[in-house]
C-alpha cells in the first residue's frame, strides 16, 4: 500500500480524488454516489413476532446484529410466526440497516454462512449491485458514517432514519477490481479478529469449567488426598468499609481508588484503572492492600449482588468506594490470594452469596451474613498449585484480549484511510 502525501480532496472534479492509503497499482479517481444509487431492491422487514426456532428459518432483529462485529448473533436464535414469504429472504449482497431506536444505523452484511435468514420490520434491505458488497458495507463501518447518522437521525425527536434518507447515504466508488482488493483485505482482517474472539470465547468457557470442577472438588491434583476444611469466613478474615463523606467535588484528583466497576468487571484489580480522590491527612479512611478481596454490596438484581475482585499487586495510599465492602484474610497461609481471586468467582461460591440478596427494586446484603458463609479450602500449597494453573490460562487470556485490541485498532486504522 501507499501511503498518499497529499489530503484527500471532497470534490469528484478534484484530480486527487482517491483515499490517504492505497495498494499502489490503483491510480484512478474514485466516484461520488449514494446507496440508493448503488443498490435495489430496497424494502423494509415483515412485522412478524417471533417464535421457536423452527430448525431451518431464522429471524433477524435490531437485537440480534452485534454491535461491535456487526454479526449475525441472535440470542436466542428464533424464527418468524406466521406465513414466510420469499421476498423477506436475505440474499447474497443484502445490507441491513436498522431505521429506529437507540441502535438507528446498525448495519449487517448478509452471509451465506448464516443460512435462512428472514428480516424483521424495524430493519431495511438495501441489495448491493454492480459493486463489492463487502466494499461498500465496509463504509458503514467508518467515523465518516457514525457523523453521517448522528447528524440524519437527530432530525426528529424519535431517532430514526427511513429508506428515503438512506438512500442519500454517500457512497465511495471505485474499479471492481481496487474494491476487491480492499473487500478482501478487510475480510482477512476481520476473520482474523472472528478467530481471536473465538479463542477468547474459548479460554474463558475452559477457564470457567476448570475453576467450578476444582472448587467443588470435582477434579483433583494429582497425589493431593487430604480433604478439603470447612471455614466461616469469620474465622479467616474480616470486612472493612470503603470510604465514606465524600461528595462529587472530592473526586477526579488526590490518591487512588478502586472503582465499582473495576469489582464487578474483573476478578482482579488492575491499579491503572483506579480512579482518583481527594483524601485529607487527618481523615479516618480504610486503606486497601495486597490480597484483599472487594465485593459490591448492592445491585439491580439478585443474581449481580456480591461480584468480587481481589488486589493482587502491592500499592500505597490506594482506598476503595463506598458502594462496596472489602475481605481481608488473617493470614495468606489459610486462603491465598490468588486463589481467592478464582474461588470468589466461581459457580459454588455465587450460588451461596445470592442468597443473601436482599431488596425488591435495588438488592443489598449484610456483611455479617457474609461472615457467616462457609467455605472449604484445601492446603495452602494445593491452592497455590491449582491457582497457577488457572492463572496460566488467565496470562493466555490476557494476552489473545491484548492481540484483539491491537487488531481492532488496526481495523480502524484501515477503514478510516481506505476509504475517503
Amino acid at each position: 500500500m501507499s501511503d498518499k502525501d497529499k489530503s484527500v480532496k471532497k470534490s469528484p472534479n478534484s484530480p486527487n480524488y482517491f483515499p490517504k492509503l492505497r495498494f499502489p497499482e490503483f491510480v484512478e479517481n474514485w466516484e461520488s454516489n449514494k446507496l440508493g444509487d448503488v443498490s435495489n431492491n430496497i424494502m423494509y422487514g415483515m412485522n412478524a413476532a417471533a417464535t421457536n426456532y423452527d430448525g431451518e428459518n431464522k429471524y433477524i432483529r435490531i437485537t440480534d446484529i452485534d454491535e461491535s462485529t456487526r454479526l449475525f448473533n441472535p440470542n436466542p436464535l428464533c424464527s418468524p410466526k406466521g406465513n414466510l414469504e420469499s421476498k423477506y429472504l436475505l440474499n447474497e449482497g443484502d445490507v441491513l440497516f436498522t431505521r429506529t431506536g437507540a441502535s438507528v444505523g446498525k448495519s449487517y452484511l448478509y452471509n451465506k454462512n448464516d443460512g435462512n435468514v428472514f428480516f424483521a420490520g424495524f430493519l431495511i434491505r438495501f441489495n448491493i449491485k454492480n459493486n463489492n458488497p463487502y466494499f461498500i458495507f465496509s463504509q458503514t463501518l467508518t467515523y465518516e458514517y457514525e457523523k453521517w447518522v448522528l447528524s440524519m437521525s437527530m432530525r426528529s425527536g424519535q431517532p430514526g432514519i427511513n429508506a428515503e434518507e438512506y438512500k442519500s447515504l454517500p457512497i465511495h466508488i471505485t474499479t471492481i477490481e481496487e474494491q476487491n482488493k480492499i473487500a478482501n483485505f478487510l475480510f482477512l482482517l476481520d476473520s482474523r479478529i472472528e478467530c481471536s474472539m473465538k479463542t477468547i470465547n474459548q479460554l474463558n468457557s475452559q477457564i470457567e469449567i476448570l475453576v467450578n470442577l476444582f472448587m467443588e472438588e470435582k477434579l483433583k491434583l494429582k497425589g493431593s488426598y487430604e480433604k478439603w476444611k470447612t471455614f466461616k469466613l469469620a474465622e479467616i478474615g474480616e470486612t472493612f468499609n470503603g470510604l465514606t463523606g465524600k461528595s462529587k467535588e472530592d473526586f477526579g484528583s488526590g490518591k487512588r481508588y478502586i472503582q465499582y466497576k473495576q469489582i464487578f468487571d474483573s476478578r482482579t484489580i488492575d491499579i491503572n484503572e483506579c480512579g482518583f480522590v481527594e483524601i485529607d491527612e487527618n481523615e479516618n479512611q480504610s486503606k486497601v492492600k495486597f490480597g484483599d478481596a472487594f465485593f459490591t454490596v448492592s445491585s439491580e438484581t439478585a443474581n449481580e449482588i456480591g461480584m468480587s475482585s481481589v488486589l493482587l499487586q502491592e500499592v500505597d495510599d490506594t482506598y476503595m468506594n463506598s458502594f462496596c465492602f472489602g475481605f481481608r484474610t488473617f493470614s495468606h497461609t489459610a486462603l491465598n490470594p490468588k486463589f481467592a481471586s478464582f474461588l470468589f468467582r466461581s459457580k459454588v461460591f455465587r450460588n451461596t452469596i445470592v442468597k443473601l440478596a436482599q431488596g425488591s427494586t435495588r438488592y443489598n446484603m449484610s456483611k455479617n451474613e457474609f461472615l457467616k458463609l462457609k467455605i472449604n479450602l484445601p492446603t495452602e500449597s494445593e491452592q497455590i498449585k491449582i491457582s497457577n494453573i488457572l492463572a496460566s490460562l488467565s496470562e493466555k487470556l490476557e494476552t489473545e484480549k491484548r492481540i484483539l485490541a491491537l487488531l481492532e485498532q488496526q481495523k480502524k486504522y484501515f477503514l478510516q484511510n481506505l476509504f475517503i
